[in-house]
C-alpha cells in the first residue's frame, strides 16, 4: 500500500496531524489503516490504465489476490472491456468521476452493479500519472429499486385489472344471456353446424376473455397463503382432472407415499392446472406423453411435469417467469409468473429443464418442513 502515501489521504492524514500535534503518529501507517479497513474498494491505476495497488475490500469483493490484480489492466474487472474503455476515457477526459455506474465481475464471473468514484493523480510537475478509483457494490440497492418499481407497475396493473374486469363483467354477462337465449330457442329448431360452431366459439371467447380479468386479478393481488395439512397427491389428481385433455397425448401419472405438508392447497392447484396445460399445448400438435410424479427427496416433496412437446428455447428459457412476456399467440403471459408467485408465498421453488424438439420438465420443490 506504499504507492498510497503520495496520495492526497496521506496528506489529509499528514495535516490533521500536524494541524493537531499529533505526532506521535506516523501518516502513512495511518492513511494505510484506513485505506485497509475502509468499506469501499480502492484502486490505483496509471495512464495506461495498468493496476498498480488494491486494498483489502477489492481483493474480498472480487475473488482475486493482490499478485493477480496488480500489473494487469483496468478491465480485468469489468463485465466488458468496452465498458472499461468508457470508463477510463470519461475519467480522463473530465479529469474525475462521480456516481459513475457500471458493472464489475469477480474471478468466478458473477457480475454485480458497481458505482465509481475517481480522480487524477498527478506528480510533482503537475503531470498526470494516474489514477485513484473508488468504487462500492450497488446490487443490492439495484435490486431494492427494480422491486419497488416492479412493485409500483404492479400495483397500476392490479388497479386496471380491477376497473376493466368491473366495466368487462356487465357486458361479458349481457353477451353470455344472450348466447343462452339464443341458443334455448334455436335448438328448438334443426341448428346448422356452422351455427353450433359459432355459438360454442362465442363462449370459449367469453371464457377466455373472463380469465384474462381473473390471472391478472390474480397476479397483482398480495394476499398471505392459507397453509393448511395436504395431500399433494390429492390435489394433483383433482387439479389434473380440470385439465382439458386431447386424445393424443397420454397422461401418466406416477406418484410415491408422500407425508402431508403446510401449503396453501387453492394456490398449488392453480399452479398445478397451468403447468399442465402449458405441457398439454406443447403437444398439441404432434401429440405426446405427459408424465406428472411425485417423490420426497430430503426434506422437499418434489412434483414433477414432463412433457415431450416441442421445447423451449434458450433464449425464452431467459424469460420465461417474466410478467407479461408470452410466445403465444393469444395469452397475457402471467400464467408462469404467477405459477412462480405462488409457489414462493408457499416457501417453495419452481426450476425448469428443456431442449428443443425434445421437450421440458418443470420441477416444483415444496418444504415438508413449512
Amino acid at each position: 500500500m506504499s504507492v498510497f502515501s503520495t496520495t492526497a489521504l496521506c496528506v489529509f492524514f499528514g495535516y490533521a496531524i500536524w494541524k493537531y500535534d499529533l505526532f506521535v503518529l506516523n501518516p502513512i501507517t495511518v492513511a494505510e489503516n484506513i485505506i485497509t479497513l475502509m468499506p469501499d474498494s480502492l484502486i490505483l491505476i496509471n495512464t495506461k490504465g495498468e493496476i498498480l495497488a488494491v486494498n483489502q475490500s477489492l481483493i474480498t469483493l472480487l475473488g482475486y489476490t493482490e499478485d493477480e490484480m496488480i500489473g494487469k489492466k483496468f478491465d480485468l474487472f469489468f463485465l466488458e472491456e468496452q465498458l472499461a474503455r468508457k470508463t477510463l476515457e470519461s475519467l480522463f477526459r473530465k479529469g474525475k468521476l462521480k456516481n459513475y455506474e457500471t458493472k464489475f465481475k469477480t474471478k468466478s464471473n458473477q457480475e454485480f452493479n458497481i458505482n465509481i468514484s475517481a480522480s487524477l493523480v498527478r506528480d510533482k510537475v503537475g503531470q498526470i500519472s494516474g489514477a485513484i478509483v473508488i468504487s462500492r457494490d450497488i446490487t443490492e440497492k439495484k435490486q431494492m429499486e427494480e422491486q419497488l418499481i416492479k412493485s409500483e407497475k404492479l400495483a397500476a396493473v392490479g388497479q386496471a385489472a380491477t376497473m376493466v374486469g368491473h366495466d368487462l363483467r356487465n357486458p361479458l354477462q349481457a353477451i353470455q344471456n344472450g348466447i343462452y337465449l339464443l341458443n334455448k330457442e334455436l335448438s328448438k329448431n334443426q341448428m346448422s353446424d356452422n351455427t353450433k360452431i359459432t355459438i360454442d366459439n362465442i363462449n370459449k371467447s367469453i371464457e377466455y376473455a373472463d380469465n384474462i380479468v381473473n390471472s391478472l386479478r390474480s397476479f397483482t393481488k398480495t394476499e398471505k397463503p392459507m397453509l393448511r395439512e395436504t395431500d399433494i397427491n390429492a390435489t394433483i389428481e383433482e387439479s389434473l382432472s380440470l385439465v382439458n385433455k386431447t386424445d393424443n397425448i397420454e397422461l401418466v401419472i406416477e406418484t410415491e407415499e408422500l407425508p402431508k405438508i403446510k401449503v396453501d392447497k387453492e394456490m398449488l392447484k392453480q399452479v398445478f392446472v397451468n403447468v399442465a396445460t402449458n405441457g398439454m399445448q406443447a403437444m398439441k400438435d404432434n401429440g405426446g406423453t405427459l408424465t406428472v410424479s411425485t417423490k420426497k427427496n430430503g426434506d422437499f416433496v418434489e412434483v414433477s411435469f414432463k412433457d415431450t412437446g416441442v421445447g423451449i428455447s434458450k433464449e425464452t428459457m431467459r424469460k420465461l417467469f417474466t410478467p407479461f412476456f408470452t410466445t403465444k399467440a393469444q395469452g397475457m403471459g402471467v400464467g408462469l409468473a404467477l405459477c412462480k408467485k405462488f409457489v414462493e408465498l408457499n416457501e417453495g421453488t419452481i426450476e425448469v429443464e428443456s431442449e428443443e424438439a425434445k421437450g421440458s420438465i418443470f420441477t416444483i420443490k415444496l418444504n415438508i418442513n413449512n
